[in-house]
Order: C-alpha cells, then sequence, then structure tokens
C-alpha cells in the first residue's frame, strides 16, 4: 500500500480556516449584536436628551441651561460625555441637516464607541455608532396678562384699587385695571385721591367706576364698566433645592459663611461678610446688623423666623432665591442693596422692601423664574409692601393674588419696570412713583407650546 504523503494535515488547515468562519459568525451574533443595540439605546437618549431640551426651551432657558439639560438626560441614559468612549453633542440651533441655524430646534449628537470581543481576531477591535435627534420647541408664546395692565387689583367687590399721598404717578406703556364692580364713588372700583397727579399712557380701566377726591387729576382715558374677568390662576412650582449638614462652627471662616443647615438661625455680627455659593437653610431668622454682605449664586430657605436685614447693612448679591416655607417673611431696609437676578418665593410670610438711600432689584433673565421678582401663592394672604427711595428700581413681576400691595414712593423718586398682579392695590408716598412696563422684563406663561420629533 502506497500513502500520500503531501495530504498529511490538511484537517488542520481547514480545521483553522473553519474557526476562523466560526469566530466570524460569533462576532456578527455577539459583537454586532451588542452593536446594534447600543444603537437602539443611543437613538432613544438622543431622543429624550432632545426633548428635555426642547422643554427648557420653553421655560426659557438659556443656552447654558438647555445644554447641561439635554447632557444630563442623556446620563440618565448611560452616555457620559466625559467618557473615552462617549460623546454627547448639543447644538441650539442645530449645526448640520435641514434645521440648521433655525432657533427652533436643538440637536444632540451622541457618538458611542464599543470594544469587541470576537470581532478582535478578524481585526475589528471597536465599533462606533453615531445617532442624532432634533426637537423643536414650536408656537412658544407668551401673552401679557389684563392685557398688559402694570398695575391690577383682581378684588371683586369693595374698593381694591387705592391711591393718596403726594406727587406724580406716571406709567409708561400700560396702565392700571379694577377687577370690583362697585361703583359707589367717591370710593367705587378704583379711589385715587390725594394730591397725585396720576398719568397712565393706555387707561383706568375697571369692572366698576373710577373715583376721583380731593385734588387728584387723571391724565389718560378713562373705561369704567369693564367686563369684569377671573382671577388668574398660577402653578410655579417652588424651589426644590436641599441644604447640608451643619457647617462646622457658626463663626465665618476668613470672613466666608459656608452653605449648609443653621438650625436656630443667623445673627451676623456688624462686618464684611460673603457667603459661599449653595444652599442655606435656616431654622430661624437670619439677621445683617451691618457692614457689607455678598452673596452670589445662592439659595436661602426659611423655615421658621425672618430673613432681615438692617438699616447699616449693604446687601450685594446675584443669582438669589429667597424662599420662605414656614418663616415669617423678608424685611429688608439697609442702605442700599443690589441684587441682579433675584426672586422672593414667599410661601408663607409677608415681604417688606425699604431702603435709605438705593434699593436695586432685579429679576432673573432666564430659568424657571424668568421675570419673576416676588411671588406669593395663593395660599399666603401676606402683605407686599414696597417703598421706593433715592431712586430706587425694582424690575420685574410681584405676584400675590391673595395679598394687599402697597407701592410707595419717598423722598425722592422711585423707578419700576414691574407688572403688580394682587388683591388689592395701594399707592402712597410723598414722592413722584415712575413705572415703565416692558414685557420682556416680566414673567410670562409659555401659552399652548408644542415640543415635537421631527426627525
Amino acid at each position: 500500500m502506497y500513502s500520500i504523503k503531501n495530504q498529511k494535515g490538511q484537517a488542520i488547515i481547514l480545521l483553522a480556516f473553519a474557526v476562523v468562519g466560526l469566530v466570524g459568525f460569533a462576532a456578527l451574533a455577539i459583537d454586532g449584536g451588542r452593536a446594534l443595540s447600543d444603537k437602539r439605546h443611543a437613538q432613544n437618549a438622543a431622543d429624550t436628551a432632545a426633548l428635555a431640551a426642547a422643554l427648557e426651551i420653553v421655560h426659557g432657558g438659556d443656552s447654558t441651561s438647555i445644554v447641561n439639560i439635554a447632557r444630563t438626560r442623556a446620563l440618565s441614559n448611560g452616555y457620559d460625555d466625559t467618557s473615552t468612549l462617549q460623546d454627547v453633542i448639543v447644538n441650539r440651533p442645530p449645526a448640520s441637516g435641514p434645521y440648521a441655524g433655525n432657533n427652533e430646534y436643538v440637536q444632540v449628537i451622541i457618538r458611542s464607541t464599543i470594544n469587541t470581543t470576537f470581532a478582535r481576531v478578524i481585526g475589528r477591535a471597536q465599533v462606533t455608532n453615531t445617532v442624532q435627534a432634533v426637537a423643536r420647541a414650536q408656537g412658544v408664546t407668551t401673552n401679557p396678562f389684563i392685557m398688559g395692565a402694570a398695575l391690577a387689583a383682581f378684588k371683586k367687590d369693595g374698593t381694591p384699587f387705592t391711591g393718596g399721598g403726594g406727587g406724580d404717578l406716571n406709567i409708561y406703556g400700560s396702565g392700571v385695571y379694577s377687577n370690583s364692580t362697585d361703583t359707589d364713588c367717591p370710593n367705587g372700583s378704583m379711589s385715587l385721591g390725594g394730591s397725585i397727579n396720576y398719568h397712565v399712557d393706555t387707561a383706568f380701566a375697571s369692572a366698576g367706576s373710577v373715583c376721583t377726591h380731593g385734588g387728584a387729576a387723571l391724565d389718560g382715558a378713562q373705561q369704567p364698566g369693564q367686563p369684569q374677568v377671573d382671577t388668574p390662576h398660577f402653578d410655579i412650582p417652588a424651589p426644590s433645592f436641599t441644604c447640608g449638614p451643619v457647617p462646622t462652627g457658626i463663626n465665618p471662616l476668613n470672613g466666608v459663611y459656608k452653605a449648609g443647615t443653621y438650625p436656630t438661625g443667623l445673627n451676623t455680627p456688624p462686618g464684611n461678610y460673603s457667603f459661599e455659593s449653595g444652599n442655606y437653610c435656616f431654622g430661624g431668622t437670619l439677621k445683617f446688623n451691618g457692614g457689607n454682605i455678598t452673596a452670589n449664586s445662592v439659595n436661602f430657605r426659611m423655615t421658621s423666623g425672618a430673613f432681615n436685614i438692617s438699616s447699616t447693612t449693604q446687601f450685594t448679591c446675584s443669582n438669589v432665591i429667597v424662599h420662605s416655607n414656614g418663616g415669617t417673611g423678608v424685611a429688608m431696609t439697609g442702605g442700599g442693596n443690589t441684587c441682579t437676578g433675584i426672586t422672593f418665593y414667599m410661601e408663607t410670610g409677608d415681604v417688606t422692601l425699604n431702603g435709605n438711600t438705593t434699593n436695586i432689584f432685579t429679576a432673573p433673565t432666564s430659568g424657571a423664574y424668568k421675570g419673576l421678582l416676588i411671588y406669593l401663592p395663593e395660599s399666603n394672604h401676606g402683605t407686599i409692601t414696597v417703598n421706593g427711595t433715592s431712586n430706587s428700581q425694582y424690575t420685574g413681576s410681584i405676584i400675590g393674588l391673595s395679598s394687599a400691595v402697597h407701592i410707595n414712593g419717598n423722598s425722592d423718586s422711585a423707578g419700576f419696570n414691574v407688572q403688580v398682579l394682587s388683591d388689592t392695590v395701594d399707592l402712597g408716598g410723598t414722592s413722584n412713583i415712575t413705572i415703565h412696563y416692558n414685557p420682556d422684563d416680566l414673567f410670562t406663561l409659555p401659552h399652548n407650546p408644542t415640543i415635537e420629533l421631527p426627525q
């Protein structure tokens, strides 16, 4: 018998090719399946991130908050922008595609790289998926409340709108409104007295009578007998921040107070202090007793006691929320206070803003509280008193639909870029009150917004 030596070892070669083929099929089935599953998951993550960004646009968020919201939502679905294997890109407006350059749209691109297992044998160590989603925030319009009246009192009987004192009231770009049907002058629905010259650019409008007495003079159209309106309702969410533990020690470290919980409140001695960025919760009164106080990117919550600034304090702040949830309210006097991006959200208590020299308070220009300076929910029947002295300036909406609002000008002139929506309004003081109505600086609610994924 003869043997064919050159056929020896053929089975090994065939087996080697078979193994490569089997590994290829395994790579297709396992690594390919993982890649396909990741692509579906990444697309879902991009869709939800784009919708979250569009919702933030509806809520008036700025470019930074829109990007952060989208990235946070992507992270919650497992895609981390800081990972070397993942990338989350947020563009508003979109940087590519049919909606490029259109600011109504926001684009989210997710790139993810998957390390393969079996495909390495055939030279494919990684697989990269790239998906995108584009969402549209359409029809984001805002309507001014009560036809744009700068001062509106919604109590339906009696005399909810009163004026007295001296000087001038000048309302530019708007007018006043009273919702009462009372026609019994000299009070009626709107009782304007004192020695004030009342000037409005639009009208003195009321469901009842517009009554004047004393030396009061009206400059502007009078529109009594208007249809009575339903009191508007607001559902503005309360601040949801939480506070950390009690800081070590009470005295500030190098002049800086630490964020955290102060269970009995804080009574600062006269001096110059600052509050580090963060959240502060007080179980008693927070009182500043003089000096220069600075707070930037700070949230204050009062669960008891008051937020109190004495007459010798100069308070400077930016991006601040003062939230009373069980506290007795806010009492700010001070020797000159300047705060930009501040909101007083008062579930409980009153608000009194005074000043010996100049107060400048400006509401946020972006975010959920854009244009909202003072807000008392309907469950809070507290009083709002705003006294302007020596060229004080207040910008933003003042809303307290169960509240009495008192606006006074003293010593000099008080400038307001405000809209007041309340149960009753009372104007007083011995000097000029000037109101510039600019809806761009005021709180509005989105009207019939539509959020969609066009692709």
